[in-house]
Order: C-alpha cells, then sequence, then structure tokens
C-alpha cells in the first residue's frame, strides 16, 4: 500500500473491494444451489468488509453453492439479485463446449430483448466508411455548406477537393492503411480537413490537444511511433524537436495542384483512429477504434437524432483530442448538414454562438457544462433555443 501510494479512506479497502473465496473442502449443504436466492442474498445484516463478497464451496455431491455478502450502503437487495444471476450466466457459458471469451454473456434472454427494443432493434453493420459517406454527399450536394468557421463557409464540394490534396500528400510521404498520423490542428477549417484527410489516405489519425502538457505529448509520440505529425499554424512550435515528417495544414498547402488520384481504401477493419485516456489513474492508453465500429456508432447517431441535410448547423466547440468532439464532425457531414466551428475555448463563446443561431442540429456537451450553458442564457434567448443536446 505504501509503495502504491493509495489513498486511504475509512469506508473502503484501500487496493480492492470485490473478493472471491473458494472453499475447496466439501461442505455439508447438499440442497444449496449456484442462485443469489433464499438467504443468500437479503438475509439478516451484518457486518461485512468489502464492497462485494463472494463466497464459493465445493459440495460433496461436485457441485458448488455460492453466497454473496454486500455492502448496503451501495447495492440494495434486488442489485445483488442481478449480480449473483448475472455470474450464474457467465458460470453457465465457460460449461459450454467450444465456446470463445467474446461470445459470452450474463445478460437473461429478457434483459437482451429488453435492450434490442431500447436500441432499436439489431445493429445492422453498414458498409461504407466515414470518409466515403462524407465523399458521397459532396458528390450529391457539392454547393452545400459543410463547414462555418470565424464567418467564412467552405462548401461540400470545397472541402472534398482539400482533404483530398491532403490524402495524396500524405500517401506520397508513406502513409497507409494503418499507419497512425499524430494530428495537433487548433479548431478551424484545416482541424477538419486534417481530420478527413487521414482517413481517406487510410491513416488512422490520433488526435492531440495543443494545450496537453509537453510530458503527455511526449509520451503519445513515443507511444504510437507515429512518423507523421499534421500541425497548424500555431501548433508546429510544439513539435520543434520531431524527427519525423511534419506537415502544416495551411492554406496554401491545400490549394497545390495535384492531379493524381489517391489510393482509395475500403477496409472497415483497418484503424479510423486512436484516443488515448486521461491518465489519471496511471500511465494513458491508447484505445484502437475500427472504421466498422464508428461507422456504426455514427449512423447510430444519425438516425437516433434524426439528421439530415436539412437539419440546422450543430456546434464543434470541444477540443480535437476529446472523444465526443467526433460525434459533432461526423453525423452533420455524413448527413449533408453543416457544423459551425466554435473557435475559441471557453463555455461563453459557445453561449455566443448559440444565440446568435438559436436553432442548431446536435450539441454535444458535458452535464456540467450544460449547467452553466442555463446559467449564462437568458430566459428569453432559452425560450427560443431548438435542438437536440447530447450529454
Amino acid at each position: 500500500i505504501d509503495t502504491l501510494k493509495v489513498e486511504r479512506a475509512v469506508n473502503n479497502t484501500p487496493v480492492f473491494q470485490v473478493m472471491l473465496v473458494l472453499q475447496n473442502q466439501p461442505s455439508r449443504r447438499a440442497n444449496d444451489t449456484l442462485v443469489g436466492g433464499g438467504k443468500e442474498v437479503g438475509g439478516d445484516a451484518m457486518f461485512v468488509k468489502f464492497d462485494l463478497t463472494f463466497d464459493v464451496e465445493e459440495r460433496s455431491d461436485g457441485g458448488l453453492a455460492m453466497s454473496l455478502c454486500y455492502m448496503r450502503d451501495l447495492y440494495n437487495d434486488e442489485t445483488a439479485q442481478k449480480i449473483m444471476k448475472h455470474f450464474v450466466l457467465i458460470c453457465e457459458s465457460i460449461t459450454k463446449s467450444n465456446v470463445v471469451l467474446s461470445s459470452f454473456s450474463f445478460l437473461s434472454d429478457e434483459e437482451a430483448e429488453f435492450l434490442k427494443e431500447v436500441e432499436g432493434g439489431e445493429v445492422e453493420e453498414e458498409g461504407e466508411r466515414l470518409d466515403a459517406m462524407v465523399k458521397e454527399q459532396a458528390k450529391k450536394s457539392p454547393e452545400s455548406v459543410a463547414v462555418v468557421c470565424g464567418g467564412m463557409e467552405w462548401s461540400y464540394g470545397e472541402l472534398d477537393r482539400k482533404s483530398d490534396c491532403l490524402a495524396k500528400k500524405l500517401q506520397k510521404n508513406g502513409v497507409k492503411g494503418n499507419t497512425l498520423v499524430l494530428v495537433c490542428v487548433e479548431r478551424s477549417f484545416e482541424m477538419v480537413v486534417a481530420w478527413l484527410g487521414v482517413m481517406k489516405s487510410g491513416g488512422g489519425y490520433v488526435p492531440l490537444d495543443q494545450n496537453y502538457p509537453k510530458e503527455r505529448i511526449d509520451f503519445i509520440v513515443k507511444h504510437t511511433g507515429a512518423s507523421h505529425v499534421l500541425v497548424g499554424e500555431s501548433t508546429q512550435n510544439i513539435f520543434g524537436d520531431f524527427g519525423g515528417n511534419l506537415i502544416c495544414v495551411s492554406a496554401n498547402m491545400l490549394d497545390e495542384k495535384d492531379e493524381r488520384d489517391y489510393v482509395v481504401s475500403e477496409s472497415k477493419e483497418s484503424t479510423a483512429y486512436v484516443i488515448y485516456t486521461s491518465g489519471t489513474t496511471g500511465i494513458p492508453k491508447g484505445v484502437v477504434i475500427e472504421h466498422r465500429s464508428v461507422s456504426n456508432y455514427i449512423l447510430w447517431g444519425k438516425k437516433t437524432y434524426g439528421m439530415n441535410h436539412k437539419s440546422n448547423p450543430s456546434f464543434c466547440h470541444s477540443s480535437f483530442g476529446f472523444d465526443f468532439t467526433l460525434t459533432t464532425l461526423a453525423i452533420p457531414l455524413i448527413s449533408g448538414s453543416s457544423i459551425i466551428i466554435v473557435k475559441e475555448d471557453g463555455v461563453e463563446y459557445l453561449v455566443e454562438a448559440m444565440e446568435s443561431c438559436k436553432e442548431f442540429g446536435i450539441l454535444k456537451i458535458t452535464p456540467s457544462h450544460l449547467r452553466v450553458i442555463v446559467d449564462s442564457v437568458s430566459e428569453k434567448v432559452m425560450g427560443e433555443l431548438s435542438g437536440v443536446v447530447v450529454l
């Protein structure tokens, strides 16, 4: 405990909170079964050391009996019963032959059916990647507004051409399927181009926030082993000692003429992006997201939030390094709608944008931000706001 420097608390043990105890001496309780019923759950109150304690005993007939002790400050009887039932379902899955771990389920048939109803049925895997879906919108309506930033507009056709230009440049520099490309570009037109261009090139993007501590950026650069970094004009000084290919995504670079076509990647199993955890509880961990996963999520969001080419613009106000920024980027652009980029950090700038564009498509925020927005917007303007708020 001293070595781990775990903070002590009087209401829980410092290293672990769940214990599984296996008693391998045969029990005399021949009638016990592996279920969370009777006195095993919700019985007389007693002192417990841990949040959950599973006590498993071998029975004389070769079976197992299990009891569960739980902290009533955290769990009620109904929840404890569910925990036991789920544990039993996992055990039953293990006893089946030729079953892979990924197929295990702790849900009962009734619970699984309920989730299907809530989620709108089975998820159907689509064949298109995000970059392909955005390009399709560019073909359908090249003159429609795709991105608004600083009072200027880019059409779908312009966004498509500029991201094509970046994809060609990246492939010329060796980027292909599953090549990781670090992206540290301020919120701007160029950020959207960088996001889309990396996917078109076949590579997977790794979003970085320019406000990250240098130690975190250095760690991610080393951990990914990336040889390519996309920066903006205000972020290129962050990578002064980078030994790889540093590309500044600027207006001049995106207007370069290149008649060659880039090699279109259609693999849904390749890496779309890698997002790193905050690292607040240790070393940051990179999570690899494949194209098929992100495509299914974005298509689900489009359907759930009712987005289409007639939808109002959505706000993109959060850091590119935050995973939920993808929601406000991708869903509007695959739907034929548009995004409004709020360049400045701070909720007050988002509130200002909302007051000038009262009817919006999607606003993705945290619950704490919602509270600040509600407190900041006047009652008159609040009554005029219309859109989908995603928490």
